[in-house]
């Protein structure tokens, strides 16, 4: 329950307090106003800003608070907690602490917080601390809570104080966009229902959006070894074993650093060698051409010749058969030169050729040697090549593996997604069904609420599926001007008398004029009459903004005095807004 609202360093604050029943705070014309005079900007929605800001709230420099941050307009909130009158004091700024005073030691116990000299009586915290105390005092939030997806103090305190227009577009929601799973656990909490399986709901939901996320990112993965799992296991078994192959030829690979020395003296001695044997091809030739012209040749006799001239009748002179004689023996001589020339050049060759032989056979022997290095070991590069397939091969095995196992763990964790599902449905409605008698009173409440305003049915839809809670509202007169505005209304009301009546929650409603627009004037009146008579009833505080000529005429109060309600006045005057002076 809010009991004041002022600031420490504006003096033209216009300091209000409120109390327990219907407070209204109503924005006037000035009997100076002209038709193009407004009253926004007196300091209706700051008001709101403020309570919001000094009970934790963020801070936005595009908000109305925003144009006093040069200011350092500091602002001051007194509310009742749980029978302690705290007075919780902020600076405007994006990161501001808050000053309280009247904390009890307990509820700080454990928590970050400064005390001194300098702040007096009051403790410094962080807008983060003072959230979990006031949702552990006015919400019941444990301290500890092991779900990921929990309650908190400011989302539930939304649903208390509305703010801005988009608040108050449905009775399950207080900002658009507001996500499924927070409109199922907020208002599930604020039902008293079963939050924690609208928690679990969402943790379930989280893992069911990862697994589909895996098996998606799987299925598209351009990956070696596509395809079903059965053919993927058969794809591995071939790869595998031509991966083992490899393996086993590197484990007996022997490595020479030389292979390409040795390949190139090998590849010498083989030209060596045929050079060599077409050397000795040609002189085989020569040779056997030596051979053939040591044919000896006979020497002519000069008896002959001389007795064959004899014959032919003539007579050499004795001097003539001497000269014979010599050329018979100048043959002779050079036939004998002839064939140790033939002799020579015969030795000369044939050992020549005897010589190459040997160089071969030595070179071939050499050679072999060289060729049997060659065949049982390999070069750096060819193992290399060896060790690059092995591991290509090993890769590919450990791909497709990989996304087998993945695979296999999708389905895996499908199934335990799906076994979860089960027993969180069965658990959710089993809770749900022993949850039927609040269920009852929230319907039975929320009925009554709208038959008040329109003498009509009026209902609240609690459902549960397979994706957890599901909240709707419906009024019969749905064609009545402003019913779903008056659809916000019944459902504040409703969760505020839940809380009030279990000795708990702020025991706090507030509504600004933008829940009244479009609302017939009738409808106006019996809320007002209804809230009045609820807070009275129930022990909660009802803050209503107003302008004075959206009011409902006396006809349809039902005799509750709005003057007597009024705690606040403002108008479109300097002096006369909030701040003392005009804050558009």
């Amino acid at each position: 329950m809010i009991l004041k609202v002022g600031s420490s360093n504006i003096e033209t604050f216009k300091t209000v307090e409120f109390g327990p029943g219907m407070n209204l705070v109503v924005a006037e014309k000035s009997a100076d106003s002209t038709d193009t005079d407004t009253r926004n900007g007196v300091g209706k929605t700051l008001l709101i800003n403020i309570i919001h800001f000094c009970l934790g709230g963020s801070f936005s420099k595009d908000g109305p608070l925003g144009q006093l941050l040069d200011k350092k307009a500091r602002f001051f909130v007194k509310v009742n907690v749980q029978g302690q009158e705290l007075t919780i004091s902020r600076e405007v700024g994006s990161a501001s602490p808050v000053l309280v005073g009247g904390m009890p030691e307990s509820w700080l116990e454990g928590r970050k917080h400064e005390t001194d000299e300098l702040f007096g009586e009051h403790v410094k915290v962080s807008a983060g601390v003072l959230n979990d105390i006031l949702g552990e005092q006015w919400y019941d939030i444990p301290t500890v809570i092991e779900e990921k997806f929990k309650p908190s103090f400011r989302p539930l305190f939304e649903f208390a104080v509305r703010n801005g227009p988009s608040a108050y577009m449905s009775p399950f929601t207080t900002f658009p966009q507001q996500a499924a799973w927070q409109t199922q656990l907020y208002n599930a909490y604020l039902l008293r229902l079963g939050w924690e399986f609208a928690s679990r709901w969402q943790a379930w939901k989280e893992k069911s959006d990862q697994y589909k996320a895996a098996a998606k990112a799987l299925e598209s993965s351009h990956l070696f070894g596509q395809g079903t799992k059965g053919e993927m296991e058969s794809e591995v078994a071939r790869l595998r074993v031509q991966w083992e192959r490899t393996q086993h030829e590197l484990a007996e690979f022997r490595v020479v650093e030389e292979y390409e020395d040795i390949k190139k003296q090998a590849n010498r001695l083989s030209r060596e060698m045929q050079e060599r044997q077409n050397q000795n091809v040609a002189d085989s030739e020569l040779l056997r051409m030596y051979e053939s012209s040591l044919v000896v040749e006979q020497d002519a006799e000069p008896e002959q010749v001389a007795r064959m001239f004899e014959d032919a009748g003539i007579v050499f002179p004795s001097e003539v058969k001497k000269t014979l004689d010599e050329v018979k023996q100048f043959h002779h001589e050079l036939v004998e030169n002839r064939k140790r020339f033939l002799d020579a050049e015969i030795q000369k060759l044939r050992g020549r050729m005897a010589e190459r032989e040997d160089r071969n056979r030595q070179a071939d022997t050499e050679k072999s040697q060289l060729l049997k290095v060659l065949q049982s070991s390999g070069a750096l590069d060819e193992f290399t090549a060896l060790q690059n397939r092995s591991m290509e091969l090993g890769g590919q095995v450990q791909v497709i593996q990989s996304r087998i196992e993945n695979l296999e763990r999708l389905e895996q964790v499908r199934s335990e997604l799906d076994a979860e599902r089960v027993e969180l449905e069965r658990e959710s409605r089993n809770d749900h069904i022993d949850r039927r008698n609040s269920r009852k009173e929230a319907l039975g409440i929320f009925d009554e609420y709208v038959r008040a305003l329109y003498d009509c049915k009026g209902d609240l839809i609690i459902n549960l599926d397979k994706n957890g809670f599901k909240f709707d509202s419906k009024v019969e007169r749905d064609h009545a001007e402003g019913i779903g505005k008056m659809e916000v209304f019944c459902y504040d009301l409703l969760v505020t008398r839940l809380w009030a009546t279990q000795d708990s929650g702020p025991r706090l409603l507030i509504h600004d004029t933008t829940l009244f627009d479009g609302v017939e004037e009738r409808q106006k009146g019996h809320a007002l009459q209804l809230a009045s008579r609820e807070a009275t009833s129930c022990g909660f505080q009802y803050i209503s903004f107003w302008n004075s000529d959206s009011l409902p005429s006396a006809e349809y109060l039902g005799g509750l005095d709005v003057e007597a309600n009024v705690v606040l006045r403002l108008d479109d005057t300097e002096a006369g807004s909030l701040l003392g002076y005009r804050f558009d």
